[in-house]
């Protein structure tokens, strides 16, 4: 089984809004509240069933740092999903805003 990939913060930001594509937020409700990648939606870790409606989609996780999301995405991958996961997680993200 291929390793899923692992796309930067620049290679998220070209990707989101492109059509077929969904980013998932996988931290807790309060995390997500707190704050989020703008367009993410939220499907906290302990629901990735939830992420059959996205079956036919390409899927970017993240999550704090990116162990989780790349975890997730591994197990997504081999049920047969377009998955990738955020290198460094929100927290890269944030310091790429900043």
């Amino acid at each position: 089984m291929k390793r899923p990939e692992t796309i930067s913060v620049e290679e998220l930001k070209r990707r989101m809004g492109q059509p077929g594509v969904v980013v998932v937020d996988l931290r807790s409700a309060g995390e997500y509240q707190e704050m989020h990648i703008p367009g993410a939606v939220h499907v906290p870790y302990e629901n990735l069933g939830q992420l059959s409606r996205y079956r036919d989609k390409s899927i970017i996780l993240y999550c704090e740092h990116g162990i989780t999301s790349m975890a997730a995405a591994v197990t997504l991958a081999e049920n047969g999903y377009r998955v990738s996961s955020l290198r460094g997680g929100v927290q890269a993200y944030r310091s790429r805003e900043r």
